[in-house]
């Protein structure tokens, strides 16, 4: 008896170790999580606090940004009723579609623009954003373009998860208050008021226009710009700095200040400015790797490398993501759900550094990578360090193409938790890779699902620095 009663009381010892470890996952779990009133909430009960505090309510209409396949827009369609309606607005049309395809009537599906919501109507009730402003690839001229679609002293509301003091598993996909605070003080907006009462850290931000500022909005902005770029311009007057990293920040500075000035054409020359500087840095640093000498590739003579993979970095939409996948041997839209490529991996020390060389492909990988996640500027100076160092004698380490880095996809967990060769250091959950989405967005490629995801380069990813052999 004393037994039966052991193990019982262990196996409700177990069930409830169970439960605490998906509580403290740092997944955005919203059962396990208790309310400020000490009460867990349900997602479908968070949703609905959510929405009470933007203030939704029956007959409004609501023009809403970044609706992704809808799981808010329906809720809100529920609250507004019958004599509201929702514009969903996302700039992909297949989570458009997927909303349309539910045939809600009072809900319209928008195709936006990367700086406007291009809602069809104006005098709306409210604009809402839940979990999208950190994702958004303009934000001063998201915020300004919206303006026009709203009712005098109708509300924006912004709803963002603040980050977790985890381990970080993933990409990051959330903000600090004073980020985004910072980045409203710069728009037309005012802050109205917050609240910190939803679990899971989610933070509701509501904003209304203010008259007072909307005038010098794009005069500091501009002001701004040339301010950040005097700074480059003294930075490359250091004598011991690099090319790569004088060209690592003009390109941060372009990143920086992407908006586009509706008052002033100055913004642009400052950018045709910038791009003559990144050129010209560019083709210093083409010259300066022709005249290093490099250890010789000893494998290039051996054989002939079966399968050539791009190295040039260039713009790629979902659908050549999956006609990657296919040519490499994948079936799947944006993760290799099964097939393989053939590497012929072989690990070697080269002058004491460790690297993995592909003879399939011709590559040659870091073994390990950074050992700490990277915005992709700093990812870029982490590589520009290794080629100043010459890394197992070599000084053309960069980041991997798509293709590249889909040609290290696993269908299976072969290494930990990641889905890769054992070969490889098993800590580089997702990558950077230098093929771009938006001009503001790179592809990352996620180990943990063997899967690509777009992300802003101003988030966070590992390094895993590659190059080409020598033929």
């Amino acid at each position: 008896m004393k037994k039966t009663a052991s193990s019982f009381l262990n196996i409700i010892l177990f069930l409830l170790l169970i439960s605490l470890f998906f509580c403290l996952d740092v997944t955005p779990m919203f059962t396990c999580v208790d309310s400020p009133e000490g009460q867990s909430l349900s997602f479908e009960e968070t949703l609905e606090k959510m929405m009470d505090i933007a203030g939704v309510k029956p007959g409004m209409i609501i023009g809403e940004i970044g609706s992704g396949g809808g799981s808010f827009t329906f809720r809100m369609v529920e609250r507004v009723g019958k004599k509201g309606k929702i514009y969903a607005n996302d700039i992909d049309q297949e989570a458009l579609d997927s909303i349309d395809d539910k045939g809600i009537q009072n809900i319209e599906t928008v195709l936006g623009e990367i700086n406007d919501p291009v809602f069809p109507v104006k005098n709306l009730d409210m604009v809402i954003m839940r979990s999208v402003f950190h994702d958004l690839e303009n934000q001063l001229s998201m915020l300004e373009n919206l303006k026009k679609y709203l009712k005098p002293e109708a509300p924006c509301v912004i709803i963002e998860q603040l980050p977790f003091n985890t381990p970080l598993r993933r990409p990051l996909h959330v903000m600090t208050k004073d980020q985004l605070l910072g980045l409203i003080e710069k728009s037309s907006f005012k802050l109205t008021h917050t609240d910190s009462s939803l679990p899971a850290r989610w933070f509701v931000y509501v904003f209304k226009v203010d008259t007072n500022k909307e005038k010098n909005i794009w005069t500091n902005w501009l002001n701004e710009f040339r301010a950040e770029v005097r700074k480059v311009q003294e930075f490359g007057k250091e004598q011991n700095v690099s090319s790569g990293k004088k060209r690592i920040a003009w390109e941060r500075v372009l990143n920086s200040y992407r908006d586009n000035n509706p008052d002033s054409e100055d913004d642009e020359r400052i950018r045709e400015y910038i791009n003559r500087r990144i050129d010209l840095l560019k083709e210093h640093e083409k010259q300066s790797v022709l005249t290093n000498k490099d250890t010789p590739d000893a494998l290039k003579s051996k054989e002939v490398f079966g399968f050539h993979l791009r190295s040039d970095y260039r713009s790629i939409d979902l659908d050549e993501i999956s006609e990657i996948m296919l040519r490499l041997g994948f079936k799947g839209r944006r993760s290799a759900e099964f097939g393989d490529f053939k590497n012929q991996f072989e690990s070697m020390s080269l002058n004491g550094d460790n690297v993995v060389v592909d003879h399939a492909s011709g590559l040659m990988w870091h073994r390990a990578g950074s050992t700490e996640t990277l915005d992709y500027f700093d990812g870029l100076e982490w590589v520009d360090d290794l080629n100043i160092q010459k890394y197992a004698g070599y000084s053309n380490w960069r980041l991997p193409t798509v293709e590249e880095a889909v040609s290290l996809f696993e269908t299976k967990k072969m290494n930990g938790e990641m889905r890769i060769d054992p070969s490889f250091s098993n800590v580089q959950l997702f990558v950077w890779t230098g093929d771009a989405y938006y001009p503001g967005r790179l592809w990352v490629a996620i180990f943990s699902s063997s899967s690509l995801w777009e992300e802003l380069k101003t988030n966070i990813a590992w390094v895993r620095p590659v190059r080409s052999l020598k033929r």
